[in-house]
C-alpha cells in the first residue's frame, strides 16, 4: 500500500523505536518482536488521520507487519552501528532527551510573587505603551484644497460653530479611545502620531496623515510606564517558564558531566 511508504510515518516509527526501553535491545535475537500497545495505538491513529477512517483487520495487520519489519531493520542497523555519526538521528535523540528531562523535572506553574519578581528584574520587557484618546474631523487628500478645508474646519471648531463644516467620512470613525501611540503611527503615520503625542489637550489642532488632513482634539494621554501583571500575565508566565526549563536543562547537563567525570 502506498500510504505505508510515507516518510513521516517511517520517521515516527523510527523515533518510537529509538526510545524504546533498553531491555528491548538486550533481548536475544530469537526472542521475537512484540508490538507495544502504545505503538499499535499510534499506528491506528495515524491511519485515521490520513484516511479518515479506522483500518480494517487486513489493513491493521499490514500496519503491524510493517512496524515489525521496520523494527527488525532498526535492530540490525543498530547492531551494525549504522546510527553512529548520523546527524539527524543524533539531533532527534538530543531533542527527545531534553523532552524527557522536562518530564522528569517538571516546572510548576508560578505563583504571582514569582511573576512579580521576574517582572521587576526584567522591567524593560514589560512596559505599558504610551496611549492617547482623541477625536478628529477629516479632510480627504483627494481634494486639491485638502489642507485649506482642514484649516476651515479647525476655525469653526475653535469658534464653537457646530454648524460649520464637519469634514469627510473616515473609514475608522471620528473617535479613537485609548489607542497606543505605536498603533496611532501604524494607522495614521508618523507625522500624525507626533501631533497626538504633543498637542495641547482639548484643543483642536491640525494634523497631516497618509490619507489627508485632520483636525484633532486629544482628550487624554497616558505616559509609558511599567505594565500591570494582569495586562501582561501570559507573556510573563511564558518567559518565566522558559527560563526555568532552561535552568532544568543546565542542571541536568551538569549532572551528566559529573557522572562522566568532566
Amino acid at each position: 500500500m502506498s500510504w505505508w511508504r510515507e516518510p513521516v510515518l517511517h520517521f515516527m516509527i523510527l523515533g518510537a523505536a529509538i526510545f524504546s526501553v533498553d531491555a528491548l535491545f538486550s533481548e536475544p535475537e530469537d526472542s521475537g518482536v512484540l508490538l507495544p500497545d502504545a505503538v499499535g495505538v499510534a499506528l491506528e491513529a495515524d491511519f485515521v488521520r490520513r484516511m479518515g477512517r479506522v483500518p480494517d483487520p487486513q489493513e491493521r495487520a499490514t500496519l503491524e507487519a510493517g512496524w515489525v519489519d521496520e523494527e527488525l531493520l532498526f535492530r540490525e542497523g543498530r547492531r551494525l552501528g549504522l546510527e553512529r555519526g548520523d546527524p539527524i538521528v543524533r539531533r532527534r535523540v538530543i531533542q527527545r532527551m531534553k523532552a524527557l528531562q522536562r518530564t522528569m523535572y517538571p516546572v510548576d506553574t508560578p505563583e504571582d510573587d514569582a511573576l512579580l519578581d521576574w517582572m521587576e528584574t526584567h522591567a524593560d520587557r514589560y512596559q505599558r505603551p504610551a496611549r492617547a484618546s482623541f477625536e478628529h474631523l477629516f479632510s480627504s487628500g483627494r481634494h486639491p484644497d485638502a489642507k485649506a478645508r482642514a484649516l476651515q474646519i479647525q476655525r469653526t471648531q475653535r469658534a464653537g460653530d457646530d454648524k460649520g463644516a464637519v469634514g469627510d467620512p473616515f473609514p475608522h470613525g471620528p473617535r479613537e479611545a485609548s489607542m497606543s501611540i505605536a498603533d496611532v503611527e501604524r494607522q495614521f503615520g508618523r507625522a500624525f502620531s507626533d501631533v497626538v503625542s504633543k498637542a495641547v489637550l482639548e484643543k483642536w489642532t491640525l494634523a497631516p496623515s497618509e490619507f489627508g488632513w485632520h483636525v484633532i482634539r486629544v482628550g487624554e494621554r497616558e505616559p509609558a510606564g511599567p505594565a500591570d501583571l494582569e495586562d501582561v500575565r501570559e507573556a510573563v508566565e511564558q518567559d518565566w517558564m522558559l527560563a526555568q526549563e532552561r535552568q532544568v536543562e543546565r542542571e541536568a547537563l551538569q549532572r551528566l558531566r559529573e557522572s562522566a567525570g568532566l
